[in-house]
């Protein structure tokens, strides 16, 4: 028998420490205690996230259930994969807290504002790990970077193996993927003992995601694959606005709950979507 997820009532935001190596848009470290409450896991024994991002639902129901339960993590940004990936290896980690530590120390070692911001500037452009995560940590708007330029202040040496998220990927039992979220979809929708976290890109909210290159077929694939149909638990986590309700409105569309955005001010309602 399915079991539905119980009503979001409204309430104010859990703010869970960010569990994750840098502050991350749609991180969901504020919603999950409330986003917990209404899964009834006790049937499952596999939690799939294709749209992981910080994976901050799977990391908070870790800490509720340890080693209980496998966790399948996938994304298709190759360097927040990466990122994933180095922590799960030792040897990995070791080399990204030098490379990155040796970039705070060329940083630090500036003694006025003008070279050090062209110096970040450059930095930032490099297509490699260590540039990725020190312009993601170190980010002009989201940390005060450029502030902290003005002040000539120093950054404190990095330690991946700091962020919670690590001892997580090293203890508990995690597959990592870089795959479409569709395709992930579908390898797994077929199977009753897991639950699928879908949280995609918002239409309103990250409408940056969808250029060109990007489109929007993942909520288009979930009108057609009505998730009442598959086997799998599901839950979709989606904005609250009538495009939304209008596609899923054969399925079960819990109260909304107010979003508050963990780097900035921005407050929108969200849903969560469930099976009828």
């Amino acid at each position: 028998m399915r079991h539905p997820l119980g009503k979001i009532k409204h309430t104010a935001s859990i703010d869970m420490k960010n569990h994750f190596v840098f502050s991350y848009a749609g991180n969901k470290r504020q919603e999950v205690e409330g986003l917990y409450k209404h899964l009834l896991l006790d049937e499952i024994d596999t939690i799939v996230e294709p749209f992981m991002g910080t994976a901050a639902m799977s990391y908070y129901i870790s800490t509720q259930h340890p080693l209980r339960y496998r966790y399948i993590l996938s994304d298709i940004d190759p360097m927040l994969v990466a990122l994933y990936r180095a922590m799960m290896d030792p040897v990995l980690a070791d080399q990204l807290n030098q490379e990155v530590n040796a970039m705070i120390d060329e940083f630090n070692a500036y003694t006025s504002d003008a070279p050090r911001k062209i110096w970040y500037t450059a930095q930032s452009k490099q297509n490699t790990l260590a540039s990725y995560v020190f312009s993601h940590k170190y980010h002009s708007i989201r940390c005060g970077l450029y502030p902290m330029m003005n002040r000539l202040r120093q950054i404190a040496p990095f330690d991946l193996t700091a962020a919670p998220i690590y001892q997580f990927l090293t203890t508990e039992n995690v597959t990592l993927m870089e795959q479409d979220a569709i395709e992930a979809i579908k390898a797994h929708r077929d199977e009753p003992r897991t639950l699928l976290l879908l949280d995609p890109p918002y239409i309103s909210t990250c409408n940056d995601f969808y250029s060109s290159e990007r489109n929007m077929n993942i909520y288009e694939w979930l009108y057609h694959n009505n998730i009442n149909n598959m086997p799998a638990h599901v839950i979709l986590i989606l904005e609250n606005i009538w495009i939304n309700r209008l596609l899923f409105q054969n399925n079960t569309i819990h109260d909304p709950y107010a979003k508050q955005y963990c780097i900035s001010k921005k407050k929108t309602e969200h849903i969560v979507i469930g099976q009828c």
